[in-house]
């Protein structure tokens, strides 16, 4: 044995984990030490010095020691002659003790025990959107292991479940065997990635910590805007740099949305360097996913019985570019096909709209369903089918059309109106020859006069009033059309050169309109018209109501799948530019612009051309030019048709809906992106379904999620409208329903789907070379899902971290050696004189 330069001698102890439990824990009674904590073990070792001079050589030391022990056993032999074998054998072994006692304490023999946490193994569980897809699993071992995850006995259950859901319960299954295997051995830390890593829960270290992790796996959710699987690993050998852990266990699917350097092998180099294998286990099929997607169904809210109503929506499609397919519209709970369609099905990612065509025979509340029947092998089947509740009423809109003279704007409207089956139009030129009045059928009825009184007035679902001198009105006549909006009925008013709008100023007309007149100004008449302007569609047009989503179902918009609806721009371009406008600077607050001019500004915003404003129970529209009827030309006149019915349908809607319900409720999309806040806003109708508690109530609700309330506030400087948002919505379709007010029947409901940024999604079948590439590289390993339960089994022992300086307890001074010392003596005096030796 090597000599050190204070003769000091160290050995080892058996490790804790060789020793039992309880023989353990009585040593640490025994020296007086405190048990170890969770997650720590003890590393025990002895040391003690020669026990001779340190000058003397050891060969020669452990020489004396023999003769020593000889000369114990010869003198024993010599003097216990008479004894028997035994009985020398026993004097012997009890002096040969002492000496050994003796030299022990010359020793100074001590236990060294040194406090060490377990190896550290960090587990990654990916929860970008993409862990939300679901998958058909080709091999058999993969399908029964699903199924097995599921509760199930059939493997045809291999796509019920997500793919966060897999990895969820792969952790938690058995209460958390898995968890538990490795939490014996190591200190084990889960943690969530996406963008960047986020810790669930503290570090494993005990049975309680475990079922605490369980329990937040529940409230996980696939909800990442990206997938950055190197940049995770990164994250966490740099947050373990001091001490590296014995491997890093990643669920993942692999897609890394970010870009190359973005994929797990990108960071295999600096995992090798720091000695971390990966272990990474698979989710999801590396074969091209199959799903057809259903979103943005647009239909028309009120309808009338024959007139014919569109639905609209579109088809998104991953894995069956080309396939057929084919979209059907039902009325819920029935098997009859109302409209039917076969379309082709879009590359990946990218979508098509389709268009049914229905006509309503009965009047009353009813649900279409619209679904799509895909090829075979898609893997989810909950987005494939969308549901709107439509009105259907009997009878026709009732419009009047008010003008001073026959401008060219009314002059187009009234031919178009006309002409459309489901309006009944009313007509007044108050400038206009009394041969007007009496011969054309439209203005027959109101022979030249304004509704005088609020009864007259109500009998219509819309007005529209044009350029009219404001001094053939009296006072009390604009307060009933002031009455008329509050109460639900529609108003569209249309600029002219002559008296609208700023001839209305100072009268009850003025706060119906979305702008403020006090900086309103028309072109004078000598201006310089020469110069067309295309307006421009502003993204409250496109997403807070409906007048002009009809564009889309146009075939010149038959390419409009982008998300920001470029053909439909292409087609305001393509119309015949205006050239006279009103100019309104400054906004009411609560306006809402529509369409507006693409160079000219106001105080805060270009000049709007098309406004809207909500007033009561109604809602009140704005031209700001009189020359939409150009539209009618070139390829225009469907454009022109489609936004006037509509408006009015729009202007309408509140009337429609208010013998019913007495509330209108919506959100101001159908689809939006993770992240984005969806708007919920209620209109109270009538007065008498107001909340009592000031604020209205919506119940929230997703598939496989409890429902939720939230609370709609009242909107400052009003009665009877509430609004809310809601932020953080993970992705999924959601269903928003009236609680308070409450209703008898259905209460008013919308219908919304949060989608995961398009970048996610893009990829989604499982990048096995590239994880596989990276667990090569660090002599790690991958495994197929099947596979999963082998991870604890396989991954390294990893080194002891120590937590503190090894604590010395002499042993040579313990008064316990002590009484060993006396009590062997004493005993060999007692058979020495019992054998009669002395």
């Amino acid at each position: 044995m090597p000599r050190t330069s204070i003769g000091v001698i160290r050995g080892s102890l058996r490790h804790y984990d060789t020793v039992s439990n309880w023989l353990q824990r009585w040593w640490e009674i025994f020296l007086g030490l405190p048990a170890a904590e969770p997650g720590q073990v003890s590393r025990w070792s002895w040391t003690a010095r020669l026990p001779w001079p340190s000058w003397l050589p050891p060969v020669l030391g452990w020489l004396l020691l023999t003769i020593l022990v000889l000369v114990v056993v010869e003198v024993y032999r010599r003097d216990g002659r008479t004894l028997g074998l035994r009985q020398r054998a026993v004097l012997i072994a009890l002096r040969c003790a002492v000496v050994s006692l003796v030299l022990l304490m010359l020793a100074q023999v001590s236990v060294s025990v040194e406090r060490t946490g377990l190896p550290l193994v960090v587990v990654l569980i990916d929860d970008s959107a993409s862990m939300g897809l679901r998958d058909a699993y080709s091999a058999d071992e993969d399908r029964k292991f699903v199924a097995t995850l599921a509760g199930s006995n059939s493997a045809t259950a291999s796509t019920d479940a997500e793919r966060l859901e897999l990895a969820r319960r792969i952790l938690s299954r058995d209460d958390g065997r898995w968890l538990r295997e490795l939490q014996r051995r190591y200190k084990l830390r889960v943690e969530r990635f996406s963008a960047e890593v986020v810790p669930i829960g503290d570090d494993l270290v005990d049975d309680e910590a475990v079922r605490r992790l369980i329990a937040d796996l529940e409230r996980l959710l696939p909800t990442g805007d990206v997938t950055r699987p190197a940049e995770a690993v990164r994250q966490v050998l740099n947050q373990t740099r001091g001490t590296p852990p014995a491997a890093i266990v990643l669920l993942t699917d692999g897609i890394a949305s970010g870009g190359d350097a973005d994929r797990l092998s990108a960071v295999a180099p600096l995992a090798r360097e720091r000695l971390v294998p990966l272990f990474v286990i698979g989710i999801g099929s590396d074969r091209p996913t199959r799903d057809v997607q259903l979103a943005e169904l647009i239909v028309d809210d009120v309808a009338f019985v024959n007139d014919p109503l569109i639905f609209s929506a579109k088809v998104k499609s991953f894995g069956l570019a080309g396939q057929s397919a084919t979209v059907e519209l039902r009325e819920r709970g029935k098997e009859r096909s109302l409209a039917r369609r076969s379309i082709k099905l879009p590359a990946d990612g990218q979508t098509v709209t389709v268009d049914l065509l229905f006509t309503p025979t009965q009047s009353g509340d009813h649900e279409f369903e619209l679904l799509v029947t895909p090829p075979p092998g898609d893997v989810d089947r909950d987005n494939n089918r969308l549901s709107r509740s439509v009105r259907v009423r009997e009878g026709k809109l009732k419009i009047l059309l008010a003008d001073g003279l026959p401008r060219w704007e009314f002059r187009e409207l009234k031919n178009l109106l006309e002409r459309e089956p489901t309006i009944e139009l009313h007509t007044l030129l108050l400038e206009a020859d009394l041969e007007f009045a009496l011969q054309d059928e439209t203005a027959k009825p109101l022979q030249g006069r304004f509704p005088l009184t609020r009864e007259a007035l109500s009998v219509y679902d819309v007005l529209l009033l044009g350029d009219l001198n404001p001094g053939a009105f009296s006072p009390g006549v604009l307060e009933h059309v002031r009455e008329f909006v509050r109460e639900g009925g529609g108003l569209l008013l249309m600029a002219g050169s002559q008296h609208m709008p700023l001839g209305f100023r100072g009268t009850p007309l003025e706060t119906l309109l979305p702008v403020e007149l006090d900086a309103v100004s028309v072109p004078p008449s000598d201006a310089d018209l020469r110069e067309p302007f295309q307006p421009r569609w502003t993204e409250a047009g496109r997403l807070s109501t409906p007048l002009f989503r009809h564009l889309q179902l146009d075939d010149l918009a038959a390419d409009s799948e982008s998300a920001g609806g470029s053909v439909s721009r292409d087609v305001w371009r393509s119309l015949p530019g205006l050239f006279w406008l009103c100019d309104a600077p400054r906004l009411r607050a609560g306006a809402i612009v529509l369409l507006e001019h693409p160079q000219r500004r106001g105080e805060k915003q270009p000049l709007p051309v098309i406004a809207l404003q909500r007033f009561g129970a109604g809602k009140v529209l704005f031209h700001a030019t009189d020359e939409l009827w150009r539209w009618r030309f070139r390829d225009g006149e469907r454009i022109y048709s489609r936004y006037w019915i509509q408006a009015l349908r729009f202007l309408s809607r509140t009337q429609s809906l208010d013998g019913a319900r007495g509330v209108e409720f919506t959100a101001d999309r159908q689809t939006y992106q993770r992240g984005d806040s969806v708007k919920l806003r209620l209109q109270v109708l009538d007065e008498r379904q107001l909340p009592a508690s000031g604020a209205a109530s919506v119940m929230l609700e997703r598939a496989d999620e409890p429902r939720r309330s939230i609370e709609l506030s009242r909107v400052a400087n009003s009665t009877n409208l509430f609004s809310g948002e809601l932020r953080g919505l993970s992705v999924g379709r959601y269903h928003a329903w009236l609680s308070d007010p409450s209703f008898p029947g259905t209460p008013p409901a919308a219908d919304f789907v949060v989608e995961a940024p398009q970048r996610e999604l893009l990829r989604r079948q499982l990048d096995r070379a590239d994880l596989e590439a990276a667990t090569r590289a660090t002599h790690g390993r991958y495994f197929p899902l099947h596979e999963a339960d082998r991870v604890p089994a396989e991954i390294p022992a990893g080194q002891p971290i120590p937590l503190s300086a090894a604590m010395i307890i002499p042993l040579w001074t313990r008064w316990e050696l002590l009484l060993l010392f006396a009590s062997l003596l004493t005993a060999e005096w007692l058979c020495r004189r019992r054998w009669r030796l002395v």
